[in-house]
């Protein structure tokens, strides 16, 4: 055998630090996304410096094209958009919870008043005389309130 075929010798520890090593692996992971995104970067200047050249309408000179293009940046960084995102999300879900508040608090109202208005109509319809007779005066107030109202809401 000559000294060019011969295999290197398998290192197990290495092999398993590549595998299962999440370091390692998130490390990879963040290489290849620098790469990924120098790359798409690169394209869209290309692609932002061919849409100025060709415009009709370009009266900045080659020489300034080429400065600018190298100090451009992406309109807005992936965090940045999802950054916004979160923000909005939380402001819907802020809002939401407004709305909730807001007609929980008008459901305990209207219970309140429900509640309020019961208790003083079975005051008044729990009145009783001496003898143990409801008393009708009571119940002739309560019966001329509705009145009042079916009349006065017909009008």
């Amino acid at each position: 055998m000559d000294a060019t075929s011969v295999k290197p010798k398998f290192d197990k520890k290495k092999w398993r630090e590549k595998k299962y090593n999440n370091k390692v692996q998130v490390k990879q992971w963040e290489e290849k996304k620098k790469i990924i995104l120098k790359s798409k970067l690169q394209r869209q200047l290309k692609k932002d410096q061919v849409k100025v050249i060709n415009s009709p309408h370009s009266s900045v000179p080659q020489s300034q094209l080429n400065q600018n293009s190298t100090t451009q940046h992406p309109r807005l960084s992936r965090v940045k958009l999802a950054q916004n995102e979160f923000l909005k999300k939380q402001e819907e879900k802020q809002k939401l919870n407004e709305e909730r508040l807001k007609k929980k608090e008008g459901i305990t109202k209207a219970l309140d008043n429900y509640k309020k208005k019961k208790s003083e109509n079975f005051r008044i319809l729990s009145k009783k005389t001496k003898k143990g007779q409801p008393v009708m005066k009571g119940r002739m107030q309560l019966l001329f309130e509705q009145v009042k109202k079916t009349v006065g809401g017909s009008r």
